[in-house]
């Protein structure tokens, strides 16, 4: 499997730890939303996105999000939310790969936050893949396309960042020091969509 070392690497990790990696893995998703955003003229929704998504993002412990504010923030993502089946391209599950991640991470509260960052990150996997198979434009039905995939500069740049994401997170140093570590890595190695 793909993602199995880094996979290995966050279930190491720390509750908290575990919850800045998804803060990090879904800021680098975002750039999936606002694209079919802005392909399909819906630039108030990105924009609801990113006010959702900010919500979520902006503490380092777990233990200080708020059930209600979570559950606020979760229900707006839903809403948010595109049905694959209304859109013709795949825009829309770039922008589903990133409200499905952002959504996990809203509802890290009260449940296990190890298997919802796991989640995540196969998110992120999900659309470097589906960013290689469009350019690539290879055939579903060609025996080697998961060494074709796992082998792609694009794919290895998604997983040595999500390994350096993993490594953040997991240094000794105050969480408020390394959540803005980690937002400041995961912005300038955005997903790959952004590509």
């Amino acid at each position: 499997m793909i993602q199995s070392e880094v996979h290995e690497a966050i279930s190491r990790l720390s509750v908290n730890q575990c919850y800045l990696v998804g803060v990090g893995l879904v800021r680098r998703l975002v750039p999936g939303f606002v694209f079919f955003a802005k392909k399909h003229g819906l630039l108030e929704r990105s924009e609801d996105f990113l006010r959702a998504l900010s919500k979520i993002q902006s503490t380092y412990d777990v233990a200080l999000l708020k059930q209600s504010e979570s559950d606020e923030v979760a229900s707006v993502i839903a809403n948010l939310t595109p049905d694959t089946n209304d859109y013709d391209d795949t825009s829309a599950s770039y922008a589903l790969d990133a409200a499905s991640a952002a959504w996990l991470l809203a509802t890290c509260l009260g449940s296990p936050v190890h298997e919802k960052v796991l989640q995540i990150s196969a998110l992120s996997i999900d659309s470097a893949d589906r960013v290689i198979q469009e350019l690539e434009r290879i055939d579903f039905f060609n025996k080697d396309i998961e060494k074709i995939i796992r082998n792609h500069e694009i794919m290895q740049k998604e997983l040595a960042t999500q390994a350096r994401i993993v490594d953040i997170a997991g240094k000794n140093h105050p969480e408020e020091v390394v959540l803005n570590e980690v937002i400041g890595y995961a912005d300038s190695h955005l997903g790959s969509v952004a590509l």
